[in-house]
């Protein structure tokens, strides 16, 4: 058998069913935080696109954004990035654990 993270086919083998796109905005977040702890990554799969929601409260949640969405912004280049060899568009969503979900990005 395979071990998770050997390539097939061009795409990581996964024994827990997650994404690249979905770890590297866990990592990215998790640095970025005062309290890593607080920090949720989610993922939902539709029939070619992935959403990725990070949630988290108060403070933490503007860092993720950063100073006129410059870092929110680098974060889902990021994603998409890690996600292109599966063919597949990523939504980075950012959740105020108080407050309903951001509206997505817009398509460019």
């Amino acid at each position: 058998g395979r071990r998770a993270g050997e390539r097939v086919g061009g795409r990581r083998a996964r024994g827990d069913g997650m994404s690249r796109s979905r770890d590297v905005v866990e990592v990215i977040a998790r640095e970025l935080a005062d309290r890593a702890e607080d920090i949720s990554v989610t993922e939902r799969e539709g029939q070619d696109t992935t959403r990725v929601e990070l949630s988290t409260a108060g403070q933490d949640l503007g860092r993720m954004i950063g100073r006129q969405g410059r870092t929110a912004a680098s974060i889902r280049v990021l994603a998409a990035l890690a996600s292109e060899s599966d063919d597949r568009r990523v939504v980075v969503d950012f959740v105020d654990d108080h407050r309903e979900p951001a509206p997505p990005e817009s398509a460019p």
